[in-house]
């Protein structure tokens, strides 16, 4: 059976002080393991995480694998690609924004202009009917003086 990066017996299983003693060896082989630039060294927690194979021991003694840290230089460009979309997108909506801004002037504008031109037309007509009113008057007082004559 192999455990960890080393091939063990039956026999050996069933000792624990040797499954504990390769655990450790392999553990720390981990924890010491050099790391790159902007990179965190191993936990014990991701050591035990890499030992063992099964992450579901870890989940039964209450242990999560922790979530690597580590930084690749791929990872960061993506991390600043995302960044660059991001303000790209903020700028986009702050453009839209003011070109939205402009157009509800303009909407309210309009709609001004239009009231106006309403209150115009409805005075318009008040005056039409008046000046039709007045002509009405005339007409009648032209009939019945025709009629008395």
């Amino acid at each position: 059976m192999v455990f960890g990066t080393t091939l063990l017996t039956v026999k050996e299983i069933e000792e624990p002080r040797i499954v504990e003693s390769w655990l450790k060896d392999d553990m720390n082989a981990i924890m010491a393991a050099p790391v790159e630039d902007e990179q965190q060294p191993n936990t014990a927690i991701e050591a035990v995480s890499q030992v063992l194979p099964s992450s579901k021991f870890l989940q039964n003694v209450g242990l999560q694998p922790a979530l690597k840290k580590r930084s690749s230089r791929a990872e960061t460009l993506r991390v600043q690609e995302l960044e660059a979309q991001l303000e790209k997108e903020k700028q986009d909506k702050e453009e839209l924004r003011q070109k939205l801004d402009g157009q509800q002037q303009e909407i309210d504008n309009l709609k001004k202009q239009s009231e106006e031109a309403r209150q115009k037309h409805l005075e318009d007509v008040g005056d039409l009917k008046k000046q039709l009113e007045e002509n009405n008057a005339l007409l009648r007082g032209l009939i019945s003086f025709n009629q008395s004559q």
